[in-house]
């Protein structure tokens, strides 16, 4: 255990009240036994240990767009990504009833520029098309809450997002060296 400091009897460079919390939180951590599995131990050279606790499984393991907890008045989401974006934040706001948790995504003719999720009572639009380039943006689902509980987590893996040809459709005129079908995109996500 590390002593506490005595005010006026500390070096002049340090704050005893600051140095105080630090010892505080320190030896409370080295006193703990911590929790959902995990096990707080020092050894022989005095280093604190964190590690899972003996005969318990591997541990918590949480996937990418997990929800992970659920407040009455927020949902928090794991981390994930989408092209290797991440979103911009891992919080949303949730009301009492059903809400549809998803990600909605910003495009560019370069890819995926950024992500943020986002709630709403009613579920996403499925992925548009757009005639002769990629849609700027989609909504994607990821999970489902009803009455403050997760009712299905629909992603739980990091997502990749591609630009494809949904379907085209033969022109009614073309002109000379024009390409003869209008061409309709969307993106692919997997």
């Amino acid at each position: 255990m590390i002593e506490r400091l005595v005010r006026n009897e500390a070096p002049s460079l340090i704050d005893t009240d600051k140095a105080n919390e630090l010892i505080d939180a320190i030896n409370g951590i080295r006193n703990s036994f911590g929790r959902n599995g995990i096990e707080v131990s020092i050894d022989q050279q005095g280093s604190l240990n964190l590690s899972l606790r003996r005969g318990t499984a591997s541990g918590i393991k949480y996937f990418p767009f997990e929800i992970t907890e659920i407040s009455s008045s927020d949902a928090f989401v794991n981390l994930g990504t989408v092209n290797g974006i991440a979103p911009s934040n891992f919080q949303v706001s949730i009301g009492n009833g059903t809400e549809f948790i998803y990600l909605d995504v910003s495009c560019s003719a370069s890819g995926v520029d950024s992500l943020e999720i986002k709630s709403k009572t009613s579920a996403p639009d499925g992925l548009e098309f757009s005639e002769n380039n990629m849609p700027s943006s989609f909504e994607y689902l990821i999970a489902i809450i009803s009455g403050g509980k997760l009712q299905h987590q629909i992603v739980n893996t990091n997502l990749f997002a591609e630009p494809i040809v949904a379907y085209e459709e033969p022109k009614v005129s073309v002109q000379l060296g024009e390409y003869p079908n209008k061409v309709y995109w969307t993106w692919k996500v997997t």
